[in-house]
């Protein structure tokens, strides 16, 4: 069973913890992974890009020349695709796009995503004692304190963590992230992944439960 330290704010050892090898000790094609950032990547796009069609270009509707007896090609208006200033054929139309990736996959990839993190020693797990208001201070230089490299660090906290949240999203080169709408690709955009208690408790009781279901 994986094990891990738990922290305080200062960096000192607390305890140690047994995390659940169903969520922390799993392994998953490198295929997954791809597709899991595949699809939250294209989950990001606003899908406002669109272009005009012929029908939608400003302009006379006249026929451009006679349809016989000029040697040239039969046209009808100027606002076709071939002719400068027509409209565009076959270009992209507003909508969101989308890729399927069933929810067992996407558990499965934030599994292994948490569990990567574990084993390459990229993973920490906090004791967050209650805050009464925002303070940034209180977690500027955990990272540093706790040993993890240089790069971006995603905080994964519980949605009662308000306070919390408020102050790490202020921090520099940190992500944060509530343990109930986390994803693979936070874990896998970020170098390091920092945990609560509460965190922990939520995403083994999300993933075990949609593993076993």
């Amino acid at each position: 069973m994986p094990k891990v330290d738990v922290l305080t704010l200062e960096g000192d050892k607390k305890e140690s913890r047994d995390l659940p090898p169903g969520v922390f000790d799993v392994t998953a094609n490198p295929v997954v992974y791809a597709h899991a950032a595949r699809y939250y990547r294209t989950r990001q796009r606003a899908g406002t890009a669109s272009v005009m069609t012929r029908a939608e270009v400003r302009g006379s509707g006249r026929k451009i020349w006679a349809q016989k007896h000029t040697g040239r090609a039969r046209h009808a208006d100027a606002q076709a695709p071939q002719f400068r200033g027509g409209g565009r054929a076959h270009g992209p139309r507003r909508g969101r796009a989308s890729i399927h990736f069933p929810h067992r996959l996407r558990r499965l990839a934030l599994r292994a995503a948490l569990s990567d993190k574990l084993r390459d020693g990229h993973l920490r797990l906090l004791s967050l004692a209650p805050i009464e208001s925002p303070d940034t201070r209180l977690f500027q230089g955990f990272p540093k304190r706790a040993g993890l490299t240089a790069g971006r660090v995603l905080f994964v906290l519980d949605p009662d963590s308000r306070q919390a949240y408020l102050s790490i999203r202020n921090l520099p080169n940190v992500t944060v992230r509530r343990a109930t709408s986390l994803t693979a690709y936070d874990v896998m955009a970020s170098r390091s992944v920092v945990l609560t208690d509460k965190s922990v408790d939520l995403l083994s009781s999300r993933l075990t439960e949609a593993a076993h279901g």
